[in-house]
């Protein structure tokens, strides 16, 4: 595609997103890509109470996500 032409340079299983928002991670889940949240002061509420991601891949404190994120990938 001419908008996004990087997109077939990789399989979605073999991605991961980091987003702060609702919709980006609606958009994330809908291309079946895995996707941790990062939270800020504005989404923190929303994204904690939406129920459309796990609890373990949101992270509210920016200092952890290198850990929670290699911690992931470590398991493949």
């Amino acid at each position: 595609s001419t908008l996004f032409p990087y997109t077939t340079l990789f399989r979605s299983k073999e991605a991961i997103i980091i987003e702060d928002s609702v919709s980006g991670i609606k958009a994330a889940l809908a291309a079946g890509i895995k996707v941790f949240a990062v939270t800020n002061s504005l989404t923190k509420d929303k994204v904690n109470n939406s129920g459309i991601i796990d609890n373990a891949f949101i992270i509210n404190d920016r200092r952890e996500l290198s850990k929670k994120v290699f911690s992931f990938i470590n398991q493949f």
